[in-house]
């Protein structure tokens, strides 16, 4: 199967691993913080908008507890275009 390859300047950042990260709320409070008017961009303002573009997926149990896998189901979306989950479901 050929695989199309290309050259790039830059490091990690140019390579996708399809990772979804949520950040933390002290992130979302801080970066708020730094922003005239920012409140707009607190946690509790923009976690709305995160459970509305999120599907998020469990992991199995076994998977959960071999990785030793903690999660918040309140801080994820139910019914979003983007699915996130753990490997091994």
């Amino acid at each position: 199967m050929a695989q199309a390859r290309g050259k790039v300047l830059g490091g990690c950042t140019a390579v996708n691993g399809m990772f979804y990260v949520q950040p933390s709320q002290l992130e979302y409070d801080t970066w708020a913080g730094l922003i005239d008017g920012g409140s707009a961009w607190n946690w509790r303002n923009t976690l709305n908008y995160i459970r509305k573009a999120e599907t998020f997926v469990p992991p199995v149990p076994d998977v959960a507890s071999t990785a030793n896998i903690l999660y918040d189901s309140s801080s994820h979306g139910s019914r979003g275009p983007v699915r996130a989950s753990y490997p091994g479901l």
